[in-house]
């Protein structure tokens, strides 16, 4: 069986755990580093020589973006802890890779997307700034079937619970109890 892809959004999310998985895996960031950690990430890739496992590509058009995205195995959301926007986003690459059918690894610590792994059952949870528990997530997820179920549970959640309409309606309706139209 051909070593997994991954894919993730670039910037600040895995790079330093790279080193521990097998040989054959391979590696694809979508997007651009905004926290200006890029030359570093380029560096210890090169010096670890990881390089040639690592696929850099730019930023996106979303249906490319999302092309991309689904050729890959896994999706990687690995925030790091420290950071409280890192503990509390709701990044829409997690949806993206559910919409996507890919199964996602993501940090425990972090509330809002944990909850949703758990909710959708369309991943694993890990501390992501362990790289021994990276590595352990993604050769638990070497079997193809057991990837493309919870890359299903992914999917329909992306598609049900998750979707716009029903996102739209639940706003709608929030808005309705905090601020509720006067009487006609």
């Amino acid at each position: 069986m051909p070593a997994p892809w991954a894919a993730a959004a670039a910037g600040r999310c895995c790079w330093r755990r790279w080193p521990r998985l097998p040989g054959g895996d391979r590696l694809r960031l979508i997007g651009r580093f905004t926290d200006g950690s890029e030359p570093a990430f380029l560096a210890r890739a090169e010096a670890l020589g990881l390089a040639h496992r690592i696929e850099r590509l730019p930023w996106l058009p979303h249906p490319e973006a999302m092309a991309r995205l689904a050729e890959a195995d896994i999706a990687l959301v690995l925030f790091q802890p420290g950071e409280e926007n890192h503990r509390l986003a709701l990044p829409h690459k997690l949806f993206d890779a559910m919409q996507a059918g890919l199964l996602v690894i993501a940090p425990a610590f972090a509330a809002e997307v944990a909850g949703i792994v758990r909710a959708a059952g369309c991943g694993l949870l890990v501390d992501s700034a362990e790289p021994a528990s990276i590595a352990a997530a993604v050769e638990a997820l070497r079997d193809p079937a057991r990837r493309a179920a919870l890359g299903a549970a992914g999917r329909r959640a992306a598609a049900t619970r998750y979707a716009w309409a029903g996102e739209a309606a639940r706003l709608v309706a929030l808005y309705r109890r905090l601020a509720p139209l006067p009487p006609r």
